[in-house]
């Protein structure tokens, strides 16, 4: 089960000839694109990957993820629709940034587009977290929510059932090993005849890093709210020299 989320090291690569479109995502997340109307057309987050991105469902618009680079191609359908018209593309990051791109098709070459979030680096200092050690805990995270192998970590792919909490069964289903982090992957199923609530503070301990909650059709939420017999995923990455 694919979920689109969390990160991280993005590689740009220009398209042939392609114009760059830097926008800076610095006042509001509603921003204006150009792209070409015949050619292919690259959208990237500096920094970051796209996680998901939503364009008009007509058929006029055809999006390709580069999973590779957390990037997307688009390009116009041709003898679809009215090529010629704006549209609206709802762009969702690895860093739960989310933007809204106002797309105007015109008679040009292919364009590279690169959104560029403005970096809080007092934020990111807050507790020594530098942006290196962030990236790395994001890259951790992807690589789980999406189910991928990471290099340079051991896996354990044995289901382990945990006692958590009455009417629940909470099984760890995968475990990465990657140095001074440990990533746990959980499925939490409400085994009782009522919805339950969960958050991703109630997974944090001591050693705790990140958390990432989710169920099918709803992506990483702060809160979730479980029916009976579903299912929700549960991602933590622990960091070992707090001891865990």
């Amino acid at each position: 089960m694919l979920r689109t989320y969390l990160i991280i090291f993005s590689f740009l690569f220009l398209l042939p000839n392609a114009h760059a479109q830097v926008i800076k995502a610095e006042k509001s997340n509603n921003y204006k694109a150009v792209i070409s109307n015949y050619d292919s057309n690259h959208i990237s987050v500096e920094g970051s990957f796209i996680v998901s991105a939503t364009a008009p469902e007509d058929g006029r618009v055809i999006m390709d993820k580069d999973e590779a680079t957390g990037s997307f191609f688009l390009r116009l359908n041709k003898g679809i629709g009215d090529n010629s018209k704006p549209f609206t593309i709802f762009i969702r990051d690895s860093n739960k940034n989310s933007y809204t791109l106002l797309v105007s098709p015109a008679n040009v070459p292919g364009n590279n587009i690169i959104l560029q979030p403005i970096v809080n680096n007092t934020k990111e200092m807050v507790a020594g977290k530098s942006l290196r050690r962030n990236e790395v805990i994001n890259f951790i995270m992807e690589h789980m929510i999406l189910n991928k192998p990471i290099k340079r970590c051991r896996s354990d792919s044995s289901r382990k059932l945990i006692k958590l909490w009455k009417g629940t069964k909470f099984y760890q289903v995968r475990k990465y090993q990657c140095g001074r982090y440990i990533g746990r992957v959980f499925s939490l199923t409400n085994i009782s005849s009522k919805p339950i609530r969960i958050v991703e503070q109630e997974f944090y301990k001591m050693g705790t890093v990140a958390v990432s909650i989710s169920k099918e059709g709803l992506e990483a939420p702060k809160l979730l709210q479980v029916q009976a017999k579903e299912t929700a995923d549960v991602f933590v990455i622990e960091e070992v020299s707090h001891g865990n």
